[in-house]
Parts: structure tokens; sequence; C-alpha cells
């Protein structure tokens, strides 16, 4: 019998093993992530008030900002921004001058419905008064957050500061709550339409709601400065208030406040912003509007058109 004969073949592994083990890895794995996302949360640096009603009064009586987080204790970001964010100094010094609460969305149904709070986590920032400045729908690392309370405060000082300039005449400028009737701005968003059709003017849609602070800071402290009304003037501008004329709000997809919208005399749209702009920033963007629409006009299209 030659040495052929008794040589022993070798089979691959039997695919029922190969599944075996393939399924093995994945359990083991999944156990990594489930230990590692239940992993105990380090203490808060952040010195947080036990209810939102103590919470606004503390701020009121303070005068202090007041940082809401609505949360959910099933929230992977909520849980992320305890660990990675409010466990740092950091943090905590960040919000030295403010007063912090949390808001679990399935104990306490009120406050999310009283901030309409549709997705966790929701970061909101309110005055001292309990107006509402400005809000994150998002988880964020510890430098974006610092970064936002950084601007929430910048925002708020310039609220605060607004009296000491002439206040009364930056009012009257543009719009106030609820209405379309201040100098220079169409009194509906059909005529305001109409009128950029017929004059083959760009048009600016400011979608707004009464009870945004940004929105309100726009109408104090940028509408009226000299520079933005200069780079506006051969626009056509109508305010949008989103709580009354919702059907125009939905048309545009606007969910958020304040959203800018520059359309062609034709209506259609060109760009947007969403979120508070200063008045650079606004005057630089309706420059590189102006620009997009020229360079369009100068190929023989009009954006959208």
């Amino acid at each position: 019998m030659s040495d052929t004969d008794n040589t022993v073949e070798s089979s691959p592994p039997r695919t029922g093993e190969r599944k075996w083990l393939f399924w093995a890895v994945m359990l083991v794995a999944l156990a990594a992530i489930v230990i590692y996302n239940n992993r105990p949360i380090p203490p808060s640096a952040v010195e947080w008030v036990d209810d939102f009603e103590a919470a606004k009064a503390k701020a009121a009586e303070s005068n202090k900002l007041l940082l809401i987080d609505f949360y959910a204790t099933w929230c992977y970001p909520c849980k992320q921004m305890e660990r990675e964010v409010f466990s740092r100094t950091e943090a905590s010094e960040a919000l030295g001058n403010w007063v912090a609460v949390k808001v679990d969305v399935d104990r306490q149904a009120k406050p999310p419905q009283l901030f309409q709070v549709v997705s966790v986590p929701t970061l909101v920032a309110l005055s001292p008064q309990g107006k509402e400045i400005a809000r994150v729908n998002t988880g964020m690392d510890l430098q974006q957050f610092v970064d936002w309370i950084k601007k929430v405060e910048n925002i708020a000082a310039g609220r605060a500061a607004e009296p000491t300039t002439n206040t009364k005449q930056a009012i009257a400028a543009t719009p106030t709550a609820g209405t379309d009737k201040a100098e220079g701005w169409a009194e509906g968003f059909e005529a305001a339409k109409a009128r950029a059709a017929e004059a083959n003017r760009l048009l600016f849609v400011d979608f707004y709601a009464t009870w945004c602070g940004p929105c309100q800071l726009l109408d104090n402290s940028v509408f009226p400065k000299p520079e933005v009304v200069d780079a506006m003037a051969d626009w056509v501008k109508v305010k949008v208030d989103v709580d009354r004329q919702r059907q125009i709000a939905s048309e545009f997809r606007v969910y958020a406040m304040p959203t800018l919208i520059a359309l062609s005399p034709q209506g259609k749209e060109i760009d947007r912003v969403m979120g508070y702009l200063d008045a650079a920033q606004f005057v630089g963007w309706i420059a590189e509007v102006e620009k997009k629409w020229a360079r369009q006009a100068a190929m023989g299209s009009s954006p959208g058109a």
C-alpha cells in the first residue's frame, strides 16, 4: 500500500461551525458595547436645581440666565453629555453665572409641552424673565457646549445693552411682534411677492416668532443698522409670523426660527440661513446672494426660474 493511500485528507470547517463562530464574535462585541454604554456616569460638575419652577424662580430672583436640559433616561446622546460634558469643570465654569435644571421628558410632561420639545436632548436657554433666547436640538461635545453658552451670553448681553442705545428708533425701524407695518417692510407675503415680481427685485423673507429671542435681537440690533438698511435698499422685505401664517411656513419647510430666505423676483428660493446673524454676517450673506443671482443672470438663467 502506497503512502498516498495512508494519507488522511483534511476537510474545511463545516458551515455550521463557521456560523457559530460568527455569532459568538457578534455576541461578544454586542456585550462589550452594552457594557461600555452603561458604564457608571461620573458625578456632575454642574450644580443642577432639582425642580423646574424652583429654577425659574431662582433665575428671576438672581437675574441669571436659565439653562434647561430636556433629556430622557434611554437617550444615548443625553448620557454622552452627562459623561463627556456636564462632568467636566469647564462646563461648570461656563455655567458659573447661570441657573441650570434638568427635565426628564418622561416624568415631567408640562415643561416639554410648554417649550414644544420634540426630541432629546434639547437644551433651551432662557432670560431671567423666562423668555427663550436660543435652543439646540442635538448633543454636543464639551467645546461645542462651551462655545454655545458663550454665544448665548453674547446675545443676552446685546439685548440687555439695547436700552442704552436709541431703542425707540431701533424698534420703530422694524416690525414689532405680530405686525408687518414698519417702514420698508411689505404688509403681507403675497403683496411682497407681487411687488418683487413687478419691480424685478430680490425678495427677503424673515420667518420669525414672537417668543423667539434671536428673532427679537435681529429686529432690535441688526435690521435697524445703517449698513443693513443700505445692503437691502434694492430688496423687497417681508416678515412672516410662523404661528399666524403656518401655511406659508409649511410651504417653505420652515422648522426653526429665525429662518431667513432669499427669493428671486419670480418667487423661487435662492438661499436660506437658519439662526441669528450679526450685522456684519447678515450684510455678507446678502452680498453673497446678490453675487449668486448676478452670476446666474449673466449666464442667461435665473436661480430657480
